[in-house]
């Protein structure tokens, strides 16, 4: 029981270091993304005088709830935050019964549900899964909505899909989606998978020493061992 504990510690540390490490690097994605020549763009949005209130709460939702469980420093600031989230989305579903094959709007409103998802807000899943179809069938190459659905539907345990996606995100030399590859590989507990894409994005990036310390940590010989977690 004990060895077993102590696997099970070990898998949560190195899973930890790993959001830690892309959740950042998908942030500076995130936030480039929106301020992306193509997304201005998007008449439609930008002649909305609501425009920046919408970004604000954006940002504020991948801060807190990129992820589940999200995080909050008080009840108030996550009400605030559902407030406000539900409340651009229902700005946003205005805009695109006016415009629907405004490809950023459905960025926006697949975005926002996956963090409305990680907030439990009823139907936000058949929401993302919905707008994100529409988005791919406008242009089937969107990168970043690849790799913002690939890591919604990792959260969600999909992983053979989110690996589908996140390989695309790739393929539009998202090159971060290689280190995103790997982590969800390691939440499906395949260490030598997980090892190969970290080493394609490292061949990319050789400097880069926070994803060269998770390759070593899968290494037999490193600091840790991973275990499936069905096992």
């Amino acid at each position: 029981m004990h060895k077993l504990s102590s696997l099970i510690s070990k898998y949560c540390k190195i899973f930890s270091i790993a959001c830690l490490v892309f959740s950042s690097l998908f942030l500076f994605v995130f936030n480039g993304y929106s301020q992306s020549p193509e997304l201005k763009k998007s008449s439609v949005l930008f002649a909305n005088e609501n425009f920046q209130e919408i970004e604000r709460i954006l940002g504020d939702a991948f801060t807190h709830a990129r992820n589940y469980p999200p995080e909050f420093n008080s009840e108030i600031q996550r009400e605030d935050l559902e407030r406000d989230l539900k409340k651009i989305i229902s700005q946003l579903e205005q805009m695109i019964k006016d415009s629907s094959s405004d490809k950023e709007i459905l960025f926006k409103l697949g975005a926002a549900n996956t963090f409305a998802f990680n907030l439990d807000i009823p139907g936000s899943r058949e929401k993302a899964d919905e707008y994100f179809k529409q988005l791919f069938q406008l242009e089937s190459n969107h990168g970043e909505g690849h790799l913002f659905y690939g890591q919604h539907l990792s959260g969600r345990g999909e992983f053979e899909l989110a690996i589908s996606h996140l390989q695309m995100a790739a393929d539009a030399q998202l090159d971060i989606a290689l280190s995103m590859i790997g982590l969800v590989y390691i939440q499906m507990g395949k260490k030598d998978e997980a090892k190969t894409y970290f080493q394609k994005f490292l061949n990319k990036y050789p400097g880069d020493s926070q994803t060269q310390m998770m390759l070593d940590s899968l290494e037999s010989s490193g600091a840790y061992e991973l275990k499936s977690m069905h096992q």
